[in-house]
């Protein structure tokens, strides 16, 4: 039986070349998909106008700034800029901006689809991100269009696709994100890797001085209070009726009508009351504390041992994520958004990040929330409670949980590989002549774990023994910057260190 180590070392198998006809049904049928999901969304939202309050919110809170109720004030100032945009190409009509927005949004995805798709193609003829995304926009429904929460969710996905080979721009884009939306900053735990890589140092410096830099234009052009604004929204929210935590009352509620009620709040949500939500609350704030404190200590634990990579970042983005979702006081439909271009991104490399099955999870409970909003839920705000809706949200935050438990497990699996690709990178360093380990006599980045698609997809995963001892030859002399850089592992393992 092999050791981790020895599986760790197995040069990485050469692509599985399908066929172009193959390729090509694909690509056609992702495509068709993709196109026609967004269509059928931009007729019900323009001609239908179902699920646009908040375009119509955004539109009026864009067009007053200053109005009673200080619109918009509950969104961070940098993700109201596309809002702003919107506007500019259509200022006067509200219905003509609903069509502009619900428009940008098809733009932003399709844009999304087009980088799955090539990136898929370029790494063995992938097509699994751009299936996943093609039909999640299906079942989506139309708060892919008809919300913001679009944007943040890309650029976590951007962040984490180009998180390996180009760092600054990684940090620069969840930075924007943060400044967009709050919540990805949570995801910054992410971009730690061990302490003496200085791609650590350079990461989460990029991410600080690009967040300082968004918050200085808030403060600068809308005040101090306009930065803590959101912040200040979320005190004193109550249950939502779609999260986690209000699932039991919910359920309780339809059983035994006349104990719980439901009303719309000035958090502008539909809440829950009743008896014995006070502890529920509390338990919501308890796993929320929980998710940080989790997120920090994994952040050390690879400032301190290691194991990062790109994978193990992303495992731990999705995990943070989910856990986020599911410990919050609410779970709006649109937040499916925030999981969904991450996945994708999981998906299309050669060997994906996450299982196919993982998607097919996600994408039903997609298709559950698009039942549960907007097409039964008057069913949940109505004089009476409906069965429907609150089987199918029982059934949604169910699947919610699972893919909570399951992406943490991914994360620790991800956690358990790298530190077995940092075993045999090691042994085989000491073991080889002339081969230099991964920061050894250098002092520079020690994160041996960093598997370099490129070089596994290239010459030097098919090269065979040959070329591998060739390499390994003519390798630079042990404790040389150049040795460090470019001779860390043999070519044959496909394990390339992460670089500054």
């Amino acid at each position: 039986m092999t050791s981790p180590a020895d599986r760790a070392l197995q040069p990485a198998p050469k692509p599985a070349r399908r066929s172009p006809w193959l390729l090509a049904v694909g690509s056609i049928g992702a495509w068709a998909i993709w196109l026609a999901a967004l269509w059928v969304l931009f007729y019900f939202v323009t001609h239908y106008r179902t699920a646009t309050g908040d375009v119509h919110y955004y539109y009026w809170g864009t067009r007053n700034p200053h109005s009673r109720g200080a619109p918009l004030t509950e969104y961070p100032h940098a993700g109201t800029w596309p809002l702003n945009l919107v506007f500019d190409m259509e200022p006067t009509d509200p219905f003509k901006f609903v069509r502009a927005f619900a428009m940008s949004c098809w733009v932003l995805s399709g844009l999304f689809m087009l980088y799955l798709w090539v990136s898929g193609l370029r790494r063995g003829g992938s097509l699994r991100g751009a299936w996943v995304w093609a039909l999640f926009c299906s079942c989506a429904g139309p708060i892919l269009v008809a919300r913001l929460d679009l944007v943040p969710g890309l650029l976590v996905a951007f962040t984490f696709a180009l998180v390996g080979s180009h760092p600054r721009i990684a940090s620069a884009l969840l930075a924007f994100a943060t400044a967009s939306k709050l919540w990805p900053g949570v995801l910054a735990a992410a971009l730690v890797g061990k302490w003496n890589a200085r791609r650590t140092y350079a990461r989460l410096i990029w991410f600080a001085l690009s967040l300082a830099g968004l918050c200085w234009i808030t403060i600068s052009t809308s005040g101090v209070d306009r930065l803590f604004s959101p912040l200040n929204y979320q005190d004193g929210r109550g249950l939502q009726i779609e999260s986690v935590a209000a699932t039991p009352y919910l359920i309780a509620a339809w059983m035994h009508p006349g104990q719980w009620r439901i009303k719309y709040m000035p958090s502008k949500s539909f809440e829950i009351l009743g008896p014995n939500l006070d502890w529920a609350i509390t338990a919501t704030n308890i796993v929320m504390i929980a998710t940080l404190v989790l997120a920090l200590a994994a952040a050390a634990y690879h400032f301190f041992r290691g194991a990062w990579n790109d994978r193990t970042s992303m495992s731990l983005a999705l995990a943070v994520v989910c856990l986020l979702i599911v410990s919050n006081k609410v779970f709006s439909p649109q937040y499916m958004v925030w999981i969904a271009p991450l996945v994708c991104v999981m998906c299309v490399r050669r060997k994906a990040t996450v299982p196919a099955l993982y998607a097919v999870l996600l994408i039903l409970v997609t298709a559950a929330t698009l039942v549960v909003y907007p097409v039964t839920y008057d069913g949940l705000i109505g004089p009476s409670l409906k069965g429907l809706p609150v089987v199918m949200l029982a059934i949604r935050n169910s699947g919610m949980l699972i893919l909570t438990i399951w992406a943490i497990v991914l994360w620790v699996l991800s956690v358990r590989r790298a530190h077995a690709q940092d075993k045999a990178v090691h042994e085989v360093g000491e073991s080889t002549p002339g081969v230099s380990t991964p920061g050894q006599g250098t002092g520079r980045d020690s994160d041996a774990s960093v598997r370099d698609e490129r070089a596994a997809d290239g010459p030097l995963a098919e090269g065979g023994a040959k070329d591998a001892t060739k390499q390994a030859t003519t390798a630079e002399p042990a404790g040389s910057d150049k040795a460090a850089d470019e001779a860390g592992t043999p070519p044959s393992t496909a394990l390339v260190q992460e670089k500054s």
